[in-house]
């Protein structure tokens, strides 16, 4: 009955909860009205495994994640507290419609690598509180479900995921859509990472102003009219610095109309 309860408390599911604490009150041998009980919901967790060659691709995406919509990052505290069993990869705590909802990746404290079984591969679990939220329970757990479908797609997991070595699945955490804003704004964020990184390597983006140019663009295509405008600089020094950028095969253009749109190159 362990791994069955253990089930019911991670999905968060009362009504199976309920059932499967009948059960297990009966094999106690005392009478016990569960029915009288104050049903306090707190919170649930959802998660898949997954293969640990996909490591630096999910906490990537976590991170990209948390400067979209984070709040804290907690991943070097805790390590020596009370969960010595867990290494932590990464811990976010990000701020959606209001309501606060953690995303961690881990692994025991302990594990093997290469992986010698499935308890040493890592972990994408979500977490969703209940308490002080203007979101239903259902609400929150379905933003649960579509933020880990959204990191699977990010990072490919999906002929990657592990079973659970509980025994039986968690179709709760593997049944969300995609959050295709979460989406684009992951695809933004990892390019202006990108960005920040060419800046360590490549002269062109050593100019504060350069660099600043290449950001806008990519947020999304604009034209050197736009980005002067945004940024607040003459338009003969937005065109100097795209020349460079273009020269330098980080950005691209193309017309549509009369007008030149410039966007950052994915192999950049």
């Amino acid at each position: 009955m362990v791994p069955r309860l253990f089930h019911v408390i991670r999905t968060g599911n009362p009504i199976e909860a309920r059932n499967d604490l009948h059960v297990f009150f009966d094999l106690l041998h005392k009478d016990v009205e569960i029915d009288r009980a104050e049903e306090r919901m707190i919170y649930s967790e959802q998660f898949l495994r997954y293969h640990e060659d996909k490591e630096i691709e999910v906490v990537k995406a976590l991170e990209l994640l948390y400067r979209l919509l984070g709040f804290g990052d907690i991943t070097r505290r805790d390590k020596c507290g009370k969960n010595k069993e867990v290494y932590r990869l990464k811990k976010i705590l990000l701020n959606v419609n209001g309501s606060r909802i953690d995303i961690k990746s881990y692994r025991p404290k302990n594990y093997r690598s290469p992986a010698e079984g499935i308890r040493d591969h890592p972990k994408l679990e979500v977490t969703v509180y209940y308490e002080k939220t203007k979101l239903s329970k259902e609400q929150l757990e379905k933003i649960g479900r579509n933020l880990i479908a959204t990191i699977a797609e990010y990072a490919d997991l999906y002929d990657w995921t592990l079973p659970s070595t509980w025994g039986f699945n968690y179709p709760i955490s593997g049944q969300g859509d995609i959050i295709l804003d979460v989406m684009r704004g992951l695809e933004k964020e990892s390019l202006k990472w990108k960005i920040e990184q060419l800046g360590y390597i490549k002269k062109e983006l050593f100019n504060r102003k350069t660099r600043s140019i290449a950001l806008k663009i990519a947020e999304e295509a604009r034209t050197a009219k736009e980005i002067s405008e945004m940024l607040n600089l003459p338009l003969r020094t937005v065109q100097y610095h795209l020349r460079k950028l273009k020269k330098a095969g980080i950005i691209s253009s193309y017309r549509r109309g009369n007008d030149c749109f410039y966007s950052v190159k994915l192999n950049c």
